[in-house]
């Protein structure tokens, strides 16, 4: 394995031993081993072009090939995909580095996988920065809405306020092959009006917000 990992220094400009190290997230995380050498010439390619921290971008890695099935072929393309995305907006790849792992958690949970959900975390984040001061602030706006989607206070604030009955929302999304996370985050902002998060900081399970 040491004159892979080598050879790979050099063509990711990363340093063995980072490389070494990052390889042992990767399979402590539960990634085969075939799995995470495939993974490292991505994955170191990513950490310097975005001067972002090693074992973050390995925790992001792990996430993005665990939580939402991205196979190690794939695994350049989403990382373009989410350096894309952060230089369009004001949220840095190596910001999204550290909050990754627990929003492809919440992503996965509601049935949202692969590019698809990568390109909606990217854009999510996006977002989210728009009414937030920080870029954790930003992280935390979104994944609690991930988290309280299906929420029963949620569902009911949804059915009081807005007459919107998400679960039949949901179904029929997911019925048309529609992005539950996308549409959701349109019907909020239709329903404030686009004001960005009410979207920051809109919290799903409180009444009074929704009014």
């Amino acid at each position: 394995i040491r004159p892979e990992l080598q050879r790979l220094a050099k063509d990711t400009n990363q340093t063995a031993a980072d490389l070494a190290g990052a390889l042992k997230i990767l399979t402590a995380k539960g990634l085969g081993f075939e799995d995470a050498i495939a993974a490292l010439p991505a994955l170191g390619r990513t950490t310097t072009a975005a001067a972002a921290d090693m074992q973050d971008m390995a925790d992001t890695t792990s996430a993005l090939l665990i939580n939402l099935k991205i196979l190690p072929g794939e695994l350049q393309q989403s990382l373009d995909m989410l350096t894309v995305a952060g230089n369009e907006g004001a949220f840095e790849l190596k910001a999204m580095a550290k909050e990754f792992p627990s929003l492809t958690a919440s992503m996965a949970k509601l049935g949202v996988t692969g590019q698809e959900a990568v390109a909606t975390l990217g854009a999510g984040l996006q977002v989210a920065m728009k009414g937030a001061g920080t870029q954790s602030e930003a992280a935390t706006n979104l994944q609690n809405l991930l988290t309280k989607l299906t929420s029963k206070e949620t569902v009911k604030n949804a059915q009081k306020f807005w007459g919107v009955d998400l679960p039949k929302a949901f179904a029929d999304w997911n019925r048309k092959g529609l992005n539950p996370v996308e549409e959701s985050l349109r019907l909020i902002q239709a329903k404030t009006g686009g004001d960005a998060f009410k979207i920051s900081g809109f919290d799903l399970t409180r009444g009074r917000n929704w009014r």
